[in-house]
């Protein structure tokens, strides 16, 4: 069967999806996802859910290759690499982490879930310096987040700043 025109199915299955997602229901979720897929090869929207989906359930490998589906085809790349970024922290992969945090900065510095988990991503590979950067962004950006605060004190004391 030839994939349709359109990148997404109509917003009843989108705001279905979603639900399945905010219910937690990851197995349905992903049989689901797989299914549209077949119809809309082409959507950031599926293969970005499906990723996080995939990830939440510990297929990392499986995830990643959906984000990259979903970068490749997306206008607005920024929280797809942030997905990318956080599921390759989780498995390791720090410096490819830090890189995909990078770009989606890059591409939105306004981000503040972009600066906060590159803070943490350069925590993890004891980059402390860059760390408080990141940290200090975050806060520019939202200075009342109680966790972009903590980590930021966290480097500073690493750092004996503090």
């Amino acid at each position: 069967m030839k994939a349709k025109q359109n990148l997404n199915p109509d917003q009843k299955v989108i705001n279905h999806l979603l639900d399945l997602s905010k219910k937690g229901e990851l197995l349905v979720l992903e049989k689901e996802l797989i299914f549209h897929l077949k119809d809309f090869q082409d959507s950031p929207f599926l293969h970005n859910l499906l990723g996080v989906t995939l990830s939440k359930q510990g297929k990392i490998e499986e995830s990643l290759e959906h984000f990259n589906q979903a970068i490749k085809g997306a206008e607005k790349k920024s929280d797809y690499l942030i997905n990318m970024a956080i599921s390759l922290s989780k498995i390791d992969r720090v410096d490819a982490a830090i890189h995909a945090f990078t770009k989606s900065i890059d591409l939105d510095g306004s981000n503040f879930k972009a600066h906060f988990l590159l803070g943490n991503a350069f925590r993890k590979a004891q980059r402390i310096d860059e760390a408080v950067i990141s940290y200090e962004n975050a806060v520019k950006i939202n200075p009342s987040h109680p966790d972009a605060l903590i980590g930021n004190s966290l480097s500073l004391k690493n750092l004996g700043k503090f």
